[in-house]
């Protein structure tokens, strides 16, 4: 009888420590999720905020790519070549952006 006792005693305390253990394990499978998904937002946000930046640009000037054109140019202050055409309103010296 006293070895009955002792083996249903042993038994029960396995299977509160196997209890134990998976609370255990489960609060770091939850923690370890927690951590990812901050990560993962971290990761989200900072994306999304380099894909709103714009392209990088350099400094311009309105100017007649010739003597004979009407179409006011945008023309690089670095490399003095046309990048784009200006805006419709725009003088002649009126600064803008070339891209790249």
């Amino acid at each position: 009888m006293h070895f009955t006792k002792t083996i249903v005693s042993v038994l029960a305390v396995a299977g509160f420590a196997a209890a134990q253990a998976d609370d255990l394990d489960r609060r770091d499978l939850e923690n370890a999720r927690e951590q990812y998904l901050a990560a993962r937002d971290e990761y989200i946000e900072a994306r999304d905020l380099y894909r709103r930046k714009e392209a990088p640009t350099h400094a311009g000037y309105c100017n007649k790519a010739d003597h004979h054109s009407t179409t006011l140019w945008c023309l690089s202050r670095r490399t003095g070549t046309v990048c784009k055409q200006c805006k419709p309103k725009a003088k002649v010296m009126d600064p803008c952006t070339c891209p790249g």
